[in-house]
């Protein structure tokens, strides 16, 4: 548990460092819609990141919470260079921890189900025919005809 926390820690330091060579670009306002879209998308790719490398509902319960917890935490920071720094920092951390294989529901694109049952054709339908109609010249010759 300590080496993550270091590991967290030289990385933050190695963040500070290279934010302290740019220059802080002005967020114009903390409680704009804009930076609340923003920062709710960071906290959805927490969320999902999080379920991929813990995909057992009470693993991933905890871990939801700890993440909940750092968002949380960080809510009420008003200092603009702070909030540019947390904000790259999570962006640093989410694409440091991305998953080799992430989770993809089954029904979406991409997943074990995608367009495994696809519908029928309405050049099928509106013909009143079926893929299997038994009076189709392919089918003559055969057992079935």
């Amino acid at each position: 548990m300590s080496s993550v926390v270091q590991q967290l820690k030289k990385a933050q330091e190695r963040l500070s460092n290279e934010v302290a060579k740019v220059k802080c670009v002005p967020l114009n306002n903390l409680s704009s819609p804009a930076h609340n879209r923003y920062v709710r998308r960071l906290y959805k790719r927490s969320l999902k990141l999080t379920n991929d490398w813990y995909p057992h509902t009470a693993e991933f319960r905890r871990k939801q919470m700890v993440v909940r917890d750092l968002f949380e935490f960080n809510r009420n920071v008003t200092n603009e260079m702070e909030v540019f720094m947390l904000l790259k920092f999570t962006e640093h951390q989410l694409d440091a921890y991305a998953h080799h294989q992430p989770y993809v529901a089954p029904y979406s694109p991409g997943g074990t189900n995608w367009e495994r049952n696809t519908p029928l054709s309405d050049e099928y339908l509106g013909k009143g025919m079926t893929p299997f109609n038994n009076n189709e010249p392919s089918m003559k010759g055969t057992p079935y005809s």
